[in-house]
């Protein structure tokens, strides 16, 4: 590993801490559930009800409405990396609510200033991720998202079991006064800087970020040049750019939709209730959520190594396909159960497997992968507001779909196996649409990932593609894959 890979895994890791304050508060409802449910005294009083706690659950993703957009407007005004500063003190005060909390309404505040914090990391953390990298590298450190996510999941799970409510909420605060600190030293991002005019410390940060045999002056010249024509395509856009833009703005929000209705999201949310139905209960339902919680986190490191490899698209069609499997079977496990043709704990083991594989699955391919893709849709000008469009989106259904799951595994008609119907089809339609429409994203610098898909409207390619960047500095794209992918751009 190269100095400059070393360094921007270093600024990646330190930007993706702000993803692991994220998985805590994903991960504090599961163990905090418990307490709620067989701690006497409760941890608060009066014990609020299984209604009060299903909304205090969801308050987190009606929290994350209000900040998505602001953030893609602030990461275009103050900077990429001036935004990341402002995820830790929102985390570090909801914290310090929740542990002075007397009632579940400070328990309410506390989790809608999560979601305002959730918000700004899901805005800004891809965006900086993907502009920091290599790209040769730029789907491995893309992928540092999802494993913190998890590994803050992990940090709940295996803390919350184990100490009181008020000294799992101090471990919580930690991590985000760890990372208000950490988070001042990282560089703000090239392709900010030379938004903002300020080319020679665009080059300086560059280089950090670049090993000493990389040629930056190559990709600088063709960084430079495509944030000049994009900047110059916002002042005086084209009906065909207009409609092309849309048309990615459109498949981001179908795959950041598809994303939260596979149901992962839900069922880590609501992982001891799944077993519990489940009839799995060989262990208890921490020890469970905490087994989930490795499944997750492990399964993040083989695509890690393999997207910038074997690609985006086939690792992204594997993981819907086989997620959707075991989803369908997970949905037939629980509609014998509720129709009683499998009755007592003896086929437990079941949604054991079904779960653990489902989550291994997904975050080897629909986790991680996604974010990623909708990071490469969007030019340099619009990431920002983009972004923040998508994931205001994506959190409004993330806060329906936790609803519905619960709605539909109380109802008596509908049933848990419902929800793993539902996420089945929504599997195999990502899976559908990602080889009809996607064209594959690895090893292309943004401006040539822009190019595929505006190639109908009579951009000028020779400066990009003769830069020779489809593999980082000084190669080429393959024949071959230039081919495949005129038939799979939008704009074709």
């Amino acid at each position: 590993m190269g100095v400059g890979t070393y360094r921007q895994l270093v600024a990646g890791i330190t930007a993706s801490i702000s993803v692991m304050c994220l998985g805590i508060a994903m991960g504090w409802s599961s163990p905090i559930l418990q307490k709620f449910a067989t701690e006497r005294p409760s941890p608060i009083l009066p014990a609020p009800t299984e209604d009060q706690l299903s909304w205090m659950i969801a308050f987190m993703e009606f929290g994350n409405l209000f900040t998505p957009v602001i953030t893609g407007i602030l990461v275009d005004v103050i900077g990429r990396q001036k935004t990341l500063v402002l995820i830790g003190p929102l985390f570090a005060l909801s914290w310090l609510i929740i542990y002075l909390s007397q009632t579940i309404y400070f328990l309410y505040v506390a989790r809608v200033i999560q979601g305002l914090g959730c918000g700004v990391v899901y805005t800004a953390v891809p965006i900086y991720l993907g502009e920091i990298s290599d790209p040769k590298v730029r789907g491995a450190l893309s992928n540092l998202f999802q494993g913190f996510m998890y590994i803050g999941l992990l940090y709940a799970y295996v803390i919350g079991p184990f100490y009181s409510y008020s000294n799992f909420t101090l471990f919580c605060m930690a991590i985000p006064l760890v990372y208000s600190i950490s988070v001042l030293f990282v560089p703000e991002t090239p392709y900010f800087l030379l938004m903002q005019n300020k080319d020679t410390l665009a080059r300086k940060v560059l280089r950090e970020l670049r090993d000493s045999t990389d040629d930056i002056n190559e990709e600088m010249r063709v960084m430079k040049e495509s944030v000049e024509k994009e900047m110059e395509g916002a002042k005086n856009p084209d009906k065909n750019r207009k409609i092309t833009n849309i048309k990615l703005f459109l498949i981001s929000q179908f795959f950041g939709s598809c994303q939260i209705m596979t149901n992962m999201y839900a069922i880590l949310t609501y992982s001891s209730m799944v077993f519990d139905k489940g009839g799995s209960h060989w262990l208890t339902p921490d020890q469970y959520t905490i087994f989930l919680g490795v499944v997750t986190l492990v399964s993040t490191v083989p695509s890690s190594f393999l997207v910038d490899k074997l690609g985006r698209k086939p690792l992204l069609v594997t993981s819907a396909v086989t997620c959707g499997v075991l989803e369908l079977l997970a949905g037939v496990y629980f509609l014998l159960r509720e129709r009683n043709a499998i009755q007592g704990d003896d086929y437990g083991w079941c949604v054991f497997v079904f779960v653990s594989g489902l989550s291994f699955c997904y975050s080897f391919g629909l986790g991680p992968i996604i974010p990623t893709i909708q990071c490469e849709l969007f030019p340099t000008n619009a990431r920002g507001l983009a972004f923040g469009l998508t994931i205001l989106i994506t959190s409004v259904t993330a806060f329906l779909n936790i609803l519905q799951f619960q709605w539909f595994a109380s109802s008596p008609k509908l049933g848990m196996s419902a929800n793993f119907f539902f996420g089945c089809v929504m599997c195999l339609l990502v899976a559908e649409f990602t080889v009809a429409v996607m064209p594959e994203t690895k090893g292309r610098t943004f401006a040539e990932i822009q190019l595929l898909f505006h190639k109908n409207e009579g951009v000028e390619r020779v400066s990009v593609l003769e830069a020779g960047e489809g593999d980082g500095p000084g190669s080429r794209l393959n024949p071959e894959e230039r081919e495949q992918d005129e038939g799979a751009g939008v704009g074709s």
